[in-house]
């Protein structure tokens, strides 16, 4: 086939700032026509020109990187930013499971994690991302490897601005983990990595540093016991690794913090390793949560940021009225609330159900993300303590059901229809 016009890579934001807003419309135009041009080729000629198509790769990886690292999009036309979203994401679909020879570029961990943090609430990335490691697993255990090897590394250093850079790498690897359980398999295995963790939160005492540590583990070690081969075994030896390291049982209870203690005071880590022995039992493990939890007792003041606040009274001022009241929330929906409360009890439930929507009902990832800080800035400005309305119910009206069975709902998209049948028609998406 005729050789196709190349991409030219999203330019650096300082240089967008200098193009009037109608060349950058031109700019965007061509982008979608090349990348649908690529999209609706056959799949002969897919094939054929796919493992020399340099410039699209280059171009995917600029367009997920500035997506990623500023969190907001620089083009003007909101419907064309979604549409390119669109094309970004099923031409990288197209490239990682169609072609006979991926790029490696786009299997490359900072790839995939930038991916991630475009579409937080995606279960087409899910799965997209689950197909990838099953196809090629061994090629992204590798960029892991790299990855946890240049943390370690980083994190080591005296140097502030290597240990900027690791934390900034732990953010996006935990991302990545919430989000495929077999990242954090690979994180979690071996003990290099999770010791300089550990020992890492000893010596660095910033708590924005702390938290991406707890996120990272807390992610880590719940993803082994997930996927289609959970790994309790490591799981456990891990945190007696953790416990040994942290002295439990052993010296008199310490005035500082540790790794462990963070994690399990401020996580529902012990819960959820205490419902899978319910249903797996075994001494071992058993023996190890009731230990670890008198351990969470006696580490509670140390981690003042996670205690229950005083009792607030909520007279119901000020309240958005876009949310559902309490009686029309699914009860799957209101006991993912409640996960999410009984770690921040001082988020209130309607705050909650809108981080429910945007992180596609993904309790994981939005733990991960409120220990970890890093709620996108649309949400932090929110009211964290707004409540869902509730509705008063006639004591004459008849009774009925304040939970009626229905399907829970699925997370909203923004995609946009596509105007013919085409590639866009058979590949069902949800990319928030």
């Amino acid at each position: 086939m005729t050789l196709l016009p190349p991409l030219a890579p999203l330019p650096p934001r300082e240089l967008q700032r200098t193009i009037p807003p109608q060349e950058w419309e031109l700019y965007t135009d061509a982008w979608i026509l090349l990348l649908s041009v690529r999209l609706q080729s056959s799949q002969a000629d897919f094939k054929e020109f796919a493992p020399t198509d340099e410039s699209a790769v280059l171009f995917l990886a600029s367009f997920y990187r500035q997506l990623a690292r500023s969190g907001t999009s620089s083009f003007h036309n909101e419907a064309k930013a979604k549409t390119l979203r669109k094309l970004c994401f099923l031409l990288t679909r197209r490239f990682l499971l169609e072609s006979p020879g991926p790029p490696p570029g786009l299997l490359e961990w900072t790839y995939l994690c930038d991916m991630s943090c475009c579409y937080p609430s995606s279960s087409a990335l899910k799965k997209l991302l689950a197909d990838v490691w099953d196809k090629h697993q061994n090629v992204v255990t590798s960029s892991l490897e790299k990855a946890k090897a240049a943390v370690i590394k980083h994190l080591s250093a005296p140097d502030s601005t290597r240990i900027s850079t690791a934390v900034s790498d732990i953010r996006l690897l935990t991302i990545l983990a919430s989000l495929l359980p077999a990242a954090g398999h690979v994180l979690m295995a071996g003990s290099d990595f999770l010791d300089t963790l550990a020992d890492a939160y000893q010596t660095h005492k910033r708590e924005d540093i702390r938290k991406s540590l707890v996120a990272n583990v807390y992610v880590g070690l719940t993803s082994l016991l997930k996927g289609s081969k959970p790994n309790l075994s490591l799981l456990l030896d891990q945190l007696f690794a953790l416990k040994a390291g942290a002295a439990v049982g052993i010296s008199k209870m310490k005035e500082d913090p540790t790794l462990l203690s963070d994690v399990i005071c401020s996580s529902d880590l012990l819960s959820r390793l205490e419902r899978y022995l319910a249903a797996q039992p075994q001494t071992r493990g058993q023996d190890l949560v009731s230990s670890l939890r008198s351990y969470q007792t006696e580490s509670k003041p140390l981690h003042h940021r996670y205690q229950r606040p005083k009792k607030r009274t909520d007279k119901g001022k000020g309240r958005a009225s876009d949310l559902p009241s309490t009686e029309d929330v699914h009860i799957h929906k209101m006991s993912l609330i409640t996960q999410v409360q009984d770690l921040f009890p001082d988020l209130g439930s309607g705050y909650i159900i809108r981080l429910l929507d945007f992180y596609g009902d993904n309790p994981e990832t939005i733990v991960a993300h409120l220990l970890d800080d890093s709620i996108p800035p649309e949400l932090q400005t929110l009211d964290k303590s707004e409540q869902l309305p509730t509705t008063q119910i006639s004591t004459a009206a008849p009774h009925h059901d304040p939970l009626p069975p229905h399907p829970t709902p699925p997370p909203p998209t923004d995609l946009l229809p596509t105007p013919h049948k085409n590639i866009f028609d058979t590949t069902s998406t949800s990319l928030n």
